[in-house]
């Protein structure tokens, strides 16, 4: 199910690439193309190729720069002892390799295919007008533009009409070909074919001034301590735990499971607390046990002495049942053998019947099994990690020569949660690491791409950070989406820092450079976000546990 959500990393990223190569389409020339086109003097394939060249040349950069980024991230992200999220990083850059693939690929050609539609018809409704000089006239009145192609309100020539504008009656005479000069001249369409982004000019012009001014300044330095400190606290008590039942949907037809386990909990366990006992067997290898007698003892003793460990679990074990109805008088190892033996075919031995295993060749004891009962509370956490490893070192000093194990299925996870926290925060650390080798690489410039590489680890920090303040915990399907973040968190840093360190040589400023980026890119960026929020929004009524995560 975790490699499911990959397609929501693809979507978020395809579309982000998408708007960057649509938002580098310049539209303050379509109309004068759309114009050429209408006058004949060049074909719509031609045109479209132009522009979609000119749009690929400014946004290609930028989109090949966070796709290696993005891809390096994952791929270092591979790089850890727990295999599915090993696996799921790699999944995750393979997808990141065919979303770029596709992105200059299939959709350039959608994107040419569009670009024709609509200049033919932008060309259409131009040359419409060029048939209907009256009209076409009145609308370039009422725009300003008279002025601008014959200096006063008389155009000469041949066939005249008279147009009443705002100002009386106005007797103009034009010919086709000033027409044809005046919709060259046109900046935006008649028809309102190319319209302009409002919100790329509030970025740039309103939203880019108040942010570098003193006042944003400050407000962005005020910000970044909060969200550092907010940062350090969350990662500093966030905790691991793992409940099988979260894998569940709840409401759905599956949550008998859940529902059991939360009545077996009630009613059968051990304890009568309400909490999960897990049956946990402590297992001997082969060795003398007559000679050994003592260290099965002390095993037993110490590993029932552990806090968590029921110890009336204990009270029926075959050790102890077999030395009871044998007595003191066995002196040898033999002895013991054939004692034991003779136990297991008594009707109180029956029991513990595949609790011994013999050697067929030798008749020796191969292994044993002892049961026992842990109170470890409700779901696995890190003081169940912390138990199991407490287990083993118990047993194991407790009875050296037995080579003893302690082992459940349970620990399989477990050990997972023992490494987890530690592999997650490996990872990301190797991923920021490579990001920021891969930044300086491509964009050639030691400060902005230290700065990129220290917004994406601030993310990071962040990121786990608010595991804890939305009053999760760390686990096997939280540490997807935490990994996910160091991928994600370079796309839109590493947009605007390129068109920043792109931006034209005039700008001298560093402000002027910042606001040149923002005006250039961020309504891509934003669009980016907006569409991603809106497809995670979509989970936000998910049932199953692994989709409220990738909400939240």
């Amino acid at each position: 199910p975790i490699s499911s959500v990959s397609a929501f990393l693809a979507l978020g990223i395809g579309l982000d690439d998408a708007f960057v190569i649509i938002g580098a389409d310049d539209l303050s020339t379509f109309n004068q193309d759309a114009a050429s086109i209408a006058q004949g003097e060049e074909s719509v394939e031609a045109v479209a190729t132009r522009r979609v060249c000119l749009a690929l040349a400014l946004a290609g950069p930028s989109i090949v720069t966070t796709s290696i980024t993005d891809t390096a991230a994952f791929l270092a992200g591979s790089y850890t002892q727990i295999p599915a999220i090993s696996s799921f990083c790699s999944y995750c850059a393979a997808c990141v390799i065919v979303d770029f693939a596709l992105q200059v690929t299939l959709f350039v050609a959608f994107f040419v295919y569009d670009t024709r539609r609509k200049l033919r018809r932008q060309a259409a409704v131009l040359a419409a007008n060029l048939r209907a000089p009256d009209d076409l006239l009145a609308a370039s009145c009422r725009l300003g533009y008279d002025k601008g192609i014959a200096g006063d309100r008389t155009l000469s020539t041949s066939s005249a009409t008279t147009l009443d504008d705002n100002d009386g009656d106005l007797a103009t005479e034009v010919t086709r070909d000033t027409l044809v000069k005046m919709v060259s001249s046109l900046k935006i369409g008649l028809s309102d074919g190319a319209p302009t982004s409002a919100t790329k000019t509030w970025l740039g012009r309103v939203y880019a001034k108040w942010l570098l001014s003193p006042v944003g300044i400050l407000f962005v330095f005020a910000g970044t301590v909060v969200l550092i400190a907010f940062g350090v606290v969350g990662c500093l008590n966030v905790d691991v735990v793992f409940k099988y039942e979260w894998l569940f949907a709840d409401g759905l037809v599956n949550n008998y499971v859940p529902r059991s386990a939360a009545f077996q909990r009630k009613w059968f366990s051990s304890t009568g607390s309400g909490q999960d006992d897990t049956n946990i067997g402590v297992y001997t290898k082969r060795a003398d046990y007559f000679l050994l007698g003592d260290e099965m003892r002390s095993l037993i003793d110490d590993y029932a002495s552990l806090d968590f460990v029921i110890s009336r679990s204990l009270a029926t074990n075959w050790w102890d049942a077999h030395n009871s109805w044998a007595g003191d008088n066995i002196t040898s190892s033999s002895e013991f053998l054939a004692s034991v033996r003779a136990f297991l075919d008594t009707d109180e031995g029956r029991a513990y019947s595949r609790k011994i295993i013999f050697d067929d060749d030798d008749g020796t004891i191969a292994a044993t099994e002892i049961d026992s009962t842990w109170n470890r509370g409700s779901g696995m956490t890190g003081s169940q990690v912390k138990n199991m490893r407490d287990a083993r070192r118990t047993v194991r000093r407790a009875a050296p020569s037995l080579d003893a194990i302690v082992y459940v299925s349970d620990f399989v996870w477990l050990e997972g949660l023992r490494i987890l926290a530690k592999e997650t925060v490996t990872s990301l650390a190797i991923a920021c690491s490579v990001v920021a080798i891969v930044l300086l690489t491509l964009l050639g410039d030691f400060a902005v791409a230290a700065l990129v590489s220290s917004f994406v680890c601030v993310i990071c920090m962040c990121t786990i950070a608010s595991v804890y303040w939305w009053g999760d915990h760390i686990n096997f399907i939280s540490a997807f989406f935490i990994v996910i973040a160091a991928g994600l968190a370079t796309d839109a840093p590493a947009h605007v820092a390129h068109a920043y360190i792109h931006a034209p040589q005039s700008l001298t400023l560093g402000k002027e450079r910042a606001a040149f980026a923002l005006d250039k890119l961020g309504d891509s960026v934003m669009k980016g976000y907006m569409s991603t929020l809106a497809g995670i929004l979509i989970l936000s009524g998910a049932k199953s546990y692994l989709f409220q995560v990738r909400f939240f």
